[in-house]
Formats: structure tokens, C-alpha cells, sequence
């Protein structure tokens, strides 16, 4: 059986893009898409059909460095992805305890090094 048709409203949009015409206008553009907070097509995207960017003064930016946060978020992904397979077939993995408890003792790790106003009892 072959897969319904798509509505016109849904279909996928054109990637639009441009290219910098110089290294200096790449920076320059790239300096105000992060003073901006944000995304790079977002930025983008206001400026062609506004022709102006309001940035928030109340941008919050994280204290933590994006490699950091990166990664804490891949190990987020990795551990969902194991509960959900643990709560499907009901049967927990024997490792399974063992690497929560040091991904807990890891992530306290950071918070004390990388937040030292936030004590690990605040994110519990």
C-alpha cells in the first residue's frame, strides 16, 4: 500500500541559503547572530523578512561551557533511551545501577567544580 499524499501545507520548504561574500562580513555576521541569542537560521531568518533583529537584554546565557552542556545532554539522551528500553521488556540491564551511580557522582562532580554558588543538593 503505497503512503497517502501530503497536502500542499505540509510539504517540506526550500532550503534558502547565501554565502558570506568575505571572511569579514562572515564575522561580522556571526558576531551579531550571538549577540542576538539567537539560533543562526533564526537570525537569519528575521532579518529577511523584518529587515531587523530586537534582542532581548534578558538572554540567559549559561555558565557552564557548550562542550559541557553537550555532553551532559548526550549522556541525558543515552540514559532515556535506556529507561524507555527498561520499562519496555521490564528486565533491567546488570550494569544498569552501577552507571547511574556514577553518572550521579560525575554530574555532582561538575556541579561542585563548574557552579560553585549551586551546591549538588540544590538539583536534587
Amino acid at each position: 500500500m503505497a503512503r497517502p499524499k501530503k497536502d500542499a501545507g505540509s510539504k517540506a520548504r526550500p532550503v534558502m541559503g547565501f554565502r558570506p561574500k568575505d571572511a569579514a562580513e562572515e564575522t561580522a555576521i556571526l558576531k551579531r547572530v550571538e549577540e542576538s541569542g539567537l539560533s543562526r537560521s533564526d537570525y537569519l531568518r528575521e532579518m529577511a523578512v523584518t529587515g531587523r533583529v530586537i534582542v532581548s537584554k534578558s538572554v540567559p546565557s549559561s555558565p557552564l561551557p557548550f562542550e559541557l552542556i553537550q555532553e551532559l545532554n548526550h549522556i541525558g539522551v543515552n540514559l532515556n533511551q535506556a529507561m524507555k528500553k527498561f520499562h519496555g521488556t521490564g528486565e533491567m540491564p546488570p550494569k544498569l545501577p552501577a552507571l547511574l551511580k556514577e553518572v550521579e557522582a560525575a554530574v555532582t562532580k561538575v556541579i561542585e567544580d563548574e557552579l560553585p554558588d549551586h551546591g549538588a543538593k540544590d538539583c536534587q
